[in-house]
């Protein structure tokens, strides 16, 4: 095969959202993309040269031994002089077996790590030639990371189509932990579109789906007036990405609904630069409704989110 200009990997929900907002570095490049199969995946890298890895990665060892195998088999086969990626997962072997066969390997930290490094961060390390943060307070807390501002999400789908009446309150793709609390908004709204998960679902009057595809949350997000979301990651990009302010109810450890508290860190963090409402409990979705505005979400775009573009398109341009 001719050499691979760049190869982009993550994994699929949020990471690939991110990585997909970096495809423009790319465009004038021979690209390939590299993640685990999954709807989004589909949906989004549909028509272009895809690598499938092997999943579930989350503390898998015998598909990590798989996915060194695949790594060395397609970064050689291909030839890629830059390796392109970001979150956990399939990136870390393809990100080391880069590094050993030649490749420039660039990884950019989720925007959701704001106070600290993710695993993946720190595991990549030395096999990054150019590690980026998203969020200036990261920056001094790892080695060698550079901060150029972060991801344009707000601005990822043009047409945002024709807003409906209704509500859509989804609690992500989580197959592990309920979040009945959030589930709960649907009581204070009429006719919402509920996508409950492992959740309970919400009282006859709302629209319940266990699961929706891709596509299908995609036109739900297009079609609603308003997104009530958990704060994770792929859910409040997307919600980002399709001209939505989400309404943000952070998932509490404490509870039982996560593992951690970065939920709550990031949807503060979110709050604080203006692009999404946050509410503690069910009582307050009402008012938040009433009261999102999403002309205001253009206007608190992050000054620096193009600075990252350039400063990736430029680590691009001195490879190839």
């Amino acid at each position: 095969m001719g050499q691979l200009d760049v190869l982009l990997v993550s994994e699929p929900g949020g990471h690939l959202l991110e990585l997909w907002a970096m495809r423009g570095v790319a465009d004038a490049q021979r690209r390939a993309w590299c993640s685990v199969d999954s709807p989004d995946v589909r949906s989004l890298l549909r028509g272009e040269p895809l690598w499938l890895a092997h999943g579930p990665t989350t503390r898998n060892l015998p598909n990590l031994l798989r996915n060194l195998r695949l790594a060395w088999r397609v970064v050689r086969r291909e030839q890629a002089r830059v390796i392109l990626c970001t979150g956990s997962g399939v990136v870390v072997p393809f990100a080391w077996v880069g590094r050993v066969l030649g490749a420039r390997v660039l990884y950019v930290e989720s925007a959701s790590r704001i106070d600290g490094p993710s695993l993946s961060c720190r595991l990549v390390g030395a096999a990054a030639h150019r590690r980026y943060v998203q969020w200036p307070d990261l920056a001094g807390r790892v080695r060698h990371a550079e901060f150029r501002g972060r991801l344009p999400w707000e601005h990822e789908v043009a047409d945002h189509g024709t807003r409906g009446d209704r509500v859509l309150v989804t609690a992500g793709t989580s197959t592990k932990y309920a979040f009945d609390r959030l589930i709960a908004c649907a009581d204070q709204i009429g006719g919402a579109v509920v996508q409950h998960g492992v959740s309970a679902p919400a009282p006859p009057g709302a629209r319940n789906v266990a699961y929706m595809t891709f596509d299908a949350l995609c036109d739900e997000m297009r079609a609603a007036r308003a997104v009530v979301t958990h704060a994770g990651l792929g859910s409040v990009l997307l919600a980002l990405a399709h001209g939505h302010r989400p309404i943000v109810m952070a998932r509490r450890p404490e509870l039982g609904e996560g593992v951690d508290d970065h939920q709550v860190r990031f949807a503060r963090r979110l709050a604080a630069d203006g692009l999404v409402t946050v509410i503690e409990g069910p009582e307050a979705v009402v008012e938040a409704v009433r009261a999102t505005d999403r002309s205001r979400l253009a206007a608190a775009a992050s000054s620096g989110a193009n600075s990252l573009l350039t400063a990736l398109e430029r680590d691009v341009r001195e490879t190839v």
